[in-house]
């Protein structure tokens, strides 16, 4: 099994589309939204049934990636009736290994002038051990767009893996040649030199690397892992212990930490440090490698890999404007693990594209229950349920955000456009001031004014509409509301 980190498969990929609304911006989220443009959607297979589903072991149980997507007499996307899968689906390893073979061929065939398709591809063919698919379609990938760090990093650990360190290095000087950096591609760099036994070059490319990117925590476990064999315990444990604060490289740096303070004498912290590891946290949510066999860890890993190869396919189609693709991938990642939030996320985006309003409501609803601390969550349910009329549940539902986000702005600020729209000014005077004493941006004075103006009290209103544009002259908001503000001055 490759160690690849699960986060680097979206190096370059586009963000899956998220429909939270941003901070400065959620103070407006009970408008009405403007519904998003249909996007035409093209042939969402280029193999049939039959030819795919031969690729298939047992072909007569798998589930084809040919699901359906219903469509309209004219041939336009109709909206699906969403089934949200309840539990993880079963999975069979071999035949769900072809599964992600398929969905690999499936993207390079769908989108062959997009990089990404081919860079998520190479991903698949890497986990499954295919190296030389894996190699050809990350050049395939630099070859559309060779100004990407994430084929270049891909494409080097593969090399590493294979033992063939120089042709790594060729391929991240090439990168460097062209002004592609980044922390990874400087790590990967690091590794390669470490490998070839230049200690002191990897020590250097990683300290000047950490100069650019000092938060790194990856950056931070090579350096303390060269270091220590450099025999430089101190500056080792330096770098261990800051990768050891972050969730993603903590377990890692802490193993080596144990053996380097050891080296220096310290051994009671070590020792103490050793007991910690053994114990497992209340946050754990993977089985540790002691509590499974190893076809059991297999089994996790693939099914964790295919989660976010699925999620990847999603943010492929939906760049490329397919939106029928993208629920198809997006679908099929919840099917293998419920508990993915952000895939509820961007199915809500995909079917707000659909204009399905009622389905998008469904999902956040699902997030409500699946992340009840979350306070965007209720704020995205409210919105949708303004959309489809259910002013009430709105409102409620925007009043348990409140008392969820007690010291926050969010709510209250979602809750005094509500209440304005219902007339109710005092209220919405009273939830649009503490916005603003607990939160003194421009978009909270623009609030602060437009309840004021609605109540009538335009002199109040000005003043708010001042005091924003003292706080930032340029923000663009302003200029939007110049015909508003306008309309404040009496004659």
């Amino acid at each position: 099994m490759s160690t690849y980190p699960r986060s680097r498969l979206m190096v370059f990929l586009r963000l899956l589309a998220i429909s939270t609304v941003g901070a400065g911006a959620i103070i407006l989220i009970v408008v009405l939204i403007t519904p998003l443009e249909d996007f035409p959607v093209g042939n969402t297979t280029l193999l049939s049934v039959a030819e795919r589903e031969s690729m298939l072991p047992d072909r007569g149980e798998v589930t084809s990636l040919e699901q359906s997507v219903p469509t309209t007499r004219n041939g336009t996307l109709a909206s699906p009736n969403l089934q949200l899968p309840i539990t993880s689906q079963a999975i069979d390893v071999p035949r769900l290994q072809a599964e992600l073979r398929l969905l690999a061929q499936e993207l390079v065939e769908l989108y062959p002038q997009d990089p990404a398709s081919f860079h998520v591809a190479a991903q698949i063919y890497r986990e499954l051990k295919e190296t030389k698919l894996a190699e050809e379609n990350w050049k395939k990938s630099l070859s559309l767009q060779p100004q990407l760090a994430g084929p270049y990093v891909g494409l080097a650990e593969l090399l590493i893996e294979a033992g063939r360190e120089p042709e790594a290095i060729a391929v991240l000087d090439s990168a460097d040649a062209l002004g592609v950096s980044g922390a990874q591609v400087a790590s990967t760099m690091a590794l390669a030199q470490e490998n070839l036994g230049e200690l002191e070059r990897a020590v250097a490319i990683l300290e000047q690397a950490l100069e650019e990117y000092p938060a790194s925590s990856e950056l931070s476990l090579a350096a303390g892992r060269v270091y220590s064999q450099l025999g430089e315990y101190p500056d080792a444990e330096r770098y261990l212990r800051a990768a050891a604060t972050d969730r993603s490289t903590g377990k890692s740096a802490s193993v080596l930490l144990t053996g380097v303070l050891a080296r220096q004498g310290k051994g009671e912290e070590a020792k103490q440090l050793s007991k910690q590891l053994s114990q497992k946290t209340p946050v754990e949510t993977r089985p540790s490698d002691e509590d499974m066999a190893f076809q059991q860890q297999y089994e996790y890993a693939l099914r964790e890999i295919a989660v976010n190869m699925f999620s990847a396919g999603g943010s492929i189609a939906e760049h490329n404007r397919d939106i029928a693709n993208d629920i198809k991938y997006l679908v099929r990642g919840l099917e293998l693990n419920p508990n993915q939030l952000p895939l509820y996320m961007s199915l809500a985006s995909a079917y707000r594209q659909l204009g399905d309003i009622s389905t998008v409501h469904r999902l956040y609803g699902s997030l409500v229950e699946l992340q009840p601390g979350n306070v965007l969550n209720y704020l995205n349910y409210a919105s949708s349920a303004m959309q489809l009329g259910q002013n009430d549940l709105a409102e409620s539902t925007l009043r348990e955000a409140v008392d969820i986000d007690k010291d926050g702005v969010l709510a209250k600020a979602a809750l005094a456009r509500l209440t304005l729209a219902k007339g109710d000014y005092e209220e919405a005077k009273r939830l649009a001031v503490e916005v603003v004493e607990r939160n003194r941006s421009v978009e909270a004075y623009l609030l602060l004014a437009t309840v004021y103006r609605a109540n009538g009290e335009n002199g109040a209103a000005l003043v708010a509409m001042e005091t924003a544009r003292q706080i930032d002259p340029m923000h663009p908001q302003l200029t939007w509301d110049a015909v508003e503000e306008s309309k404040l001055v009496q004659p």
